[in-house]
């Protein structure tokens, strides 16, 4: 997926940056399919770290740098947020293994997500239901306390219809 990159473009790395393998801010983002603003975002972060800094004051980048955004666009897209995914990076450089701690988020997340999930399908049938019966309603200008009449006819989810006796029709 192209990120649009606010008019800042990657020119070619001087020779010596390029027989370095070093890399500046704007190239890393343009090699990693970045924005500018999101690796500096990530340097302010702690999730990244410069290998060098030039005598100009440039920050440049090495392999492990890019290597590093795709871990953090990996575990982003995995919904790990920026402070889990930095508290990783920290154990592993540590010599630690973020491991037990990963699968332990996601061990508990799950469950949670399971749960949005089934309530975002009832939330999404609730309204299928409802759009078919509006669709036999006529548009109404609100009287009184009003707000819309679409919405103030549906069933309280709280308070559903008292179930009637079987075998009795119902009172009309």
């Amino acid at each position: 997926m192209k990120r649009i990159r606010s008019g800042l473009k990657a020119q070619p790395a001087p020779r010596r940056l390029r027989e370095s393998g070093l890399l500046t801010l704007s190239q890393l983002a343009a090699a990693a399919d970045e924005t500018v603003h999101a690796v500096r975002y990530y340097l302010r972060e702690g999730l990244l770290a410069p290998s060098q800094v030039a005598v100009n004051g440039y920050r440049l980048f090495d392999q492990r740098a890019q290597s590093r955004l795709r871990f953090v666009r990996r575990a982003q897209r995995l919904g790990f947020s920026l402070s889990e995914i930095r508290s990783f990076i920290h154990d592993a450089d540590r010599g630690e293994a973020p491991c037990p701690r990963v699968r332990q988020i996601l061990d508990a997340r799950l469950p949670l997500i399971g749960q949005q999930l089934t309530e975002m399908m009832q939330m999404f049938e609730r309204m299928r239901r409802a759009t078919r019966r509006w669709r036999r309603h006529p548009d109404h200008v609100p009287i009184g306390h009003e707000v819309c009449r679409l919405i103030e006819t549906e069933p309280d989810e709280a308070s559903p219809a008292p179930a009637r006796p079987r075998g009795n029709p119902p009172a009309k």
